[in-house]
């Protein structure tokens, strides 16, 4: 019964870390977002990117679950 539960382990950690390499080859640096804490509520409207975000005061973040290295992505498809 274990070697049957060890392979199925095995092979679903594979299939993870597939998934993985895919994720940081499609996703890489694609999670970041604007957090809009120090930003007055009437220029939130107008943030649309990075620069926007940095110009007006507000902090760009990357998201706790991303894609930006093969560890990281390994735990976000866990």
């Amino acid at each position: 019964m274990l070697p049957g539960i060890f392979s199925l382990v095995l092979i679903s950690c594979i299939n993870m870390g597939l998934m993985a390499v895919l994720g940081v080859n499609l996703f890489m640096g694609t999670f970041y977002s604007c957090d809009m804490n120090n930003i007055p509520e009437p220029l939130q409207g107008g943030v649309d990117n990075m620069w926007d975000c940095l110009d007006h005061g507000g902090e760009w973040v990357n998201a706790e679950q991303n894609f930006d290295n093969f560890w990281r992505a390994f735990l976000t498809v866990f």
